[in-house]
Order: C-alpha cells, then sequence, then structure tokens
C-alpha cells in the first residue's frame, strides 16, 4: 500500500498541487497513526463523509472520513496499510464496504 501512495502522490505533483497541498502521516499517543490527505485539485470526487469507526478488538480500530476535501484517518499502530487501502478504494471507487474493512484489519 505505500507503494500505491507514493504512486499517487506522485501523480499529482504538476509544480502546483505539491507546493499548497499534500500528505502528512503522523503518530498518535494513543499508540496510532494519523494521516491527512489533500483532495483539493485531485481526481478524487468524493463526497463529504462522516467519521466512521471499525473496530474489531479494542486494541485494533481504524476511523476516517472525508471533510472539507480532505481524507483523514486514524488507526492503531499495525493498520497504517489497511487505512491507506481505505483511501486507495475511495480513489478507485468511491466507495467503502465497512465489513470488508473490518475483516482486513491486524489482529
Amino acid at each position: 500500500m505505500l507503494e500505491w501512495l507514493e504512486e499517487w502522490y506522485e501523480s499529482q505533483c504538476n509544480g502546483n498541487w505539491e507546493h499548497m497541498f499534500g500528505i502528512k502521516i503522523e503518530t498518535l499517543d494513543n499508540p496510532g497513526w494519523d494521516i491527512s490527505i489533500d483532495l483539493e485539485d485531485t481526481d478524487v470526487n468524493s463526497a463529504p463523509k462522516e467519521w466512521t469507526l471499525i473496530e474489531n478488538y479494542e486494541e485494533r480500530w481504524l476511523g476516517f472520513r472525508i471533510k472539507d476535501n480532505k481524507f483523514e484517518g486514524s488507526c492503531d499502530p499495525k493498520n497504517l496499510g489497511t487505512l491507506i487501502s481505505v483511501f486507495k478504494k475511495i480513489v478507485d471507487k468511491n466507495e467503502i464496504n465497512v465489513s470488508e474493512v473490518l475483516s482486513t484489519l491486524k489482529i
């Protein structure tokens, strides 16, 4: 998934986009990951989505939304790849199957 994200990022870089927009990946103190991806001036045309929390155990969870033309997501330490795959599904299909995501969370 990281390679896919690298390629998607590179495909957005056009001399302008990367100066105003981008991707941020940070750690959380609970612990976990936090990701923010600007959708402005990209081919991603997704309507705003409310926060969706998916969890299969107390330690394995993932949440995401689209707000203010940004994909925002957080997850536990072992599911960064799964969170990136949620973003990929939005880019590819503009939809998310929550039960499919739940089945892919790393236990």
